[in-house]
């Protein structure tokens, strides 16, 4: 491998934040394995992995993900002394943020702004200070910033359909706290880029596959909520994690063309849906345990009056009770009803047209790539697509469903 195509394909310190979560673990394992596999083809070629988080991943399934990263690093985001700390001493080039809190609750914890808006501020911030940092060359360390968005900061509560990165944001009235800080944090990492700030947003579909927390309690449920038609974009975890990688990489390819103009750069500083396929939410998980589509349907017109009967009793009892806790307890274990439960039985769905262009995110079937035509433009060398692969939608069904049939037995 030659120097300057080993310097295409390097990605530096990486550090992954929010590394012991679902999609940052992921993450961590595709990076070592792409490492891995750079690595047979030249000896030399290294680069750090570095996963941060509060605590390291507890599940026995997330803990081999990590297996081969270089250290794990315990950090409060929120606090931006600590990240300060972390970011001047580990010097890191790459880093991928996907650290986030989901909270739907009407009445939203206050971690949400803590960790989703400051957090990512301290992360901008303290990576922005190290670009003037006077022992780095600013030529060889410009930093790189992926961000994980969601496809929820298009989506209203009545959903939406074939979104494209040109559809507005919902900041006008978005339908839950968690929605508002997405958007929020995601102009913010947008907002920073520049020549020597490269950074992008990645929003996913609903994920799914191997540690889907979310699989058990849809199994389980004996209702689907919506017509069997409303459907929703997903993503497979571990093609989001690809997808980080072949962003990073393709906004340092775009960095290092500087003979093209400001307005063919297409990657800094944007935003691109990551989705695999679109279909029906509750059917679709139905399928991992094979079971039949549910026959019982509630349409949405009644989940509607009792969403919002449920969230006014929750509101009444937070303002007037000042009974957090009950508030907490009702939302939750009793009805596990939200706006965004709401939106699982609407049209919800994105393309991810721009992705397969400017980010080479297309899948492979039998061998083959589908999608739009390979252009200069495209990340698209030989050991980039040998390693990062986007898993087909078949083989990704079929490792959820097996890893779910190993859970269910357990």
């Amino acid at each position: 491998m030659e120097n300057h195509e080993q310097d295409s394909l390097s990605l530096g310190v990486c550090l992954v934040v929010g590394g012991s979560g679902w999609t940052g673990s992921n993450l961590v394992a595709q990076l070592i394995r792409y490492r891995d596999e750079c690595q047979s083809v030249d000896t030399s070629f290294y680069f750090d992995i570095h996963s941060l988080d509060i605590i390291p991943p507890s599940s026995p399934l997330f803990q081999r993900l990590h297996v081969g990263e270089d250290s794990f690093i315990s950090c409060d985001i929120s606090e931006a002394k600590e990240v300060r700390e972390v970011i001047s001493g580990l010097r890191p080039k790459t880093i991928f943020h996907t650290a986030s809190v989901v909270d739907l609750r009407l009445n939203a914890s206050p971690l949400l702004e803590q960790v989703n808006i400051e957090g990512t501020r301290n992360l901008l911030d303290a990576l922005g200070n190290l670009i003037h940092h006077p022992d780095l060359d600013p030529d060889s360390q410009i930093p790189c910033f992926i961000y994980t968005s969601t496809f929820d900061v298009v989506s209203s509560k009545y959903g939406i359909e074939k979104a494209t990165e040109e559809s507005p944001v919902v900041d006008n009235n978005p339908s839950n706290h968690y929605k508002r800080t997405k958007i929020l944090a995601e102009k913010a990492v947008r907002d920073c880029a520049s020549e020597s700030f490269l950074t992008c947003a990645l929003r996913s579909g609903h994920i799914y596959g191997p540690g889907d927390m979310l699989l058990p309690r849809v199994v389980a449920s004996p209702v689907a909520i919506g017509p069997s038609s409303a459907a929703m974009s997903f993503t497979f975890v571990e093609n989001l994690a690809t997808a980080h990688i072949l962003a990073a990489l393709a906004l340092y390819k775009e960095s290092k063309e500087k003979s093209k103009s400001d307005d063919t750069k297409v990657v800094n500083g944007s935003a691109f849906f990551i989705t695999d396929l679109d279909t029906n939410f509750h059917d679709f998980y139905k399928r991992f345990a094979l079971m039949d589509p549910c026959k019982f349907r509630i349409p949405i017109v009644v989940i509607s009056m009792v969403v919002y009967v449920v969230e006014l009793v929750e509101c009444l009892c937070f303002l007037c009770l000042g009974a957090w806790y009950l508030s907490h307890q009702l939302q939750h274990p009793v009805t596990g009803i939200t706006c965004a439960i709401m939106e699982s039985g609407v049209q919800c769905t994105a393309v991810s047209h721009r992705a397969q262009r400017w980010l080479a995110y297309r899948h492979e079937v039998q061998g083959h790539l589908e999608g739009v035509e390979v252009t200069d433009e495209v990340v698209g060398t030989l050991a980039e697509r040998k390693t990062l692969r986007v898993v087909a939608n078949e083989e990704a069904l079929l490792r959820t469903v097996e890893w779910w049939g190993r859970e269910s037995i357990e």
